[in-house]
């Protein structure tokens, strides 16, 4: 059996896809409410294609509502399985809130919004020590960030939908993959960090070590693999392991091959050990899905340049990474624990 088969064996054991394939192909209603304009500026923020004025956006996609809601919307936002909800500049009175979100069907997971000067924390209008359960929490987009806030907001709020949010809004698909990156980046470079331990055992320790790098490879090339099948489910593609083969076999090449953003982590990543294993980890997994998700970006491999600047990317990433997980550690924390609330990628569901 040769390295490929071996690490197809590896990939099927740990993952499976067909969760994200069946999910691909159903349809999806979202509903934009606001008032005026604003159903058409949340299209925008997500990268929708621009609609000229009147026209009505593919029925695939989105549906637009306008505020104040009437009774005749109702039966079409059932019809509706998430609705963002874009409250304006002002900040609405209780009874206005409670207003719209009556109107709502219950079964509709919603996302509310308005513009402000604040970070995109929720608020209430009530104190913390007396939370009103029924006031919806209202997320604050700035105005020189509104786009990205309000596409990681979607990408948390409606995780069912975010392949396909995805795959339809330009500026939903960078956010996710992304985010896709830096979760499994993270992942590898924990599994690289926590193999180190094992030379640390006397007599053994160092063929211990050697049969977990090992296993450690192979591990952290099928997650890679993941990723990257993960990136063209992003742009519609095929996600089967061997549709894509073709395009699979650089990622099997480059985890053999880091050794050149392996010199560029010397001196950037302070430290030895874990630390520079895990920021190996982080930077190759980092780059290969930046790889791939040029590659189904542009249908073909990156210019030189772009790939250069994609490795830069991942060494930053890398570093600030390390630092999280040993500014964790010297506080008493767990560096391995992802759902940490300041944990940068705690909050990620894919």
């Amino acid at each position: 059996m040769n390295t490929f088969e071996i690490l197809y064996q590896v990939y099927r054991a740990r993952y499976s896809l067909s969760k994200i394939q069946e999910g691909m192909g159903q349809e999806y209603q979202l509903a934009l409410i606001g008032d005026g304009e604003h159903p058409e500026m949340l299209r925008h923020m997500l990268g929708g294609a621009p609609l000229e004025a009147g026209q009505d956006p593919p029925a695939d996609e989105v549906r637009f509502f306008r505020l104040p809601l009437k009774e005749s919307d109702h039966d079409s936002l059932k019809e509706c399985s998430s609705a963002i909800v874009h409250l304006g500049s002002e900040e609405r009175a209780d009874e206005d809130l409670r207003a719209i979100a009556e109107k709502i069907p219950l079964g509709v997971n919603c996302l509310w919004v308005r513009e402000g000067l604040k970070s995109l924390k929720p608020e209430t209008a009530e104190t913390p020590d007396t939370p009103d359960t029924t006031l919806p929490s209202v997320h604050v987009l700035e105005a020189s960030k509104a786009s990205p806030q309000l596409c990681r907001l979607v990408l948390k709020a409606f995780p069912d939908l975010s392949i396909r949010l995805a795959r339809d809004f330009p500026r939903v698909r960078f956010e996710c993959a992304r985010r896709m990156m830096a979760r499994t980046a993270a992942r590898n470079a924990l599994l690289a960090a926590a193999s180190s331990v094992t030379s640390s055992i006397p007599a053994v320790g160092f063929l211990i070590t050697l049969l977990a790098t090992a296993g450690e490879t192979l591990v952290i090339t099928a997650s890679q693999l993941r990723l990257c099948l993960l990136m063209a489910a992003l742009y519609g593609r095929s996600i089967d392991f061997f549709d894509r083969v073709g395009e699979l076999w650089p990622v099997v090449g480059s985890a053999f091959g880091w050794r050149a953003l392996a010199r560029e982590l010397v001196g950037v990543v302070p430290g030895a050990g874990w630390a520079f294993k895990a920021g190996v980890a982080y930077s190759g997994t980092w780059a290969v899905g930046e790889a791939a998700r040029l590659y189904y970006e542009h249908t073909h491999a990156a210019p030189t340049h772009i790939r250069k600047q994609a490795n830069r990317a991942a060494i930053e990433a890398a570093r600030a990474f390390v630092a999280d997980m040993k500014a964790a550690t010297e506080e008493g924390e767990d560096p391995h624990d992802l759902t940490r609330p300041d944990h940068p990628e705690g909050d990620h569901q894919l």
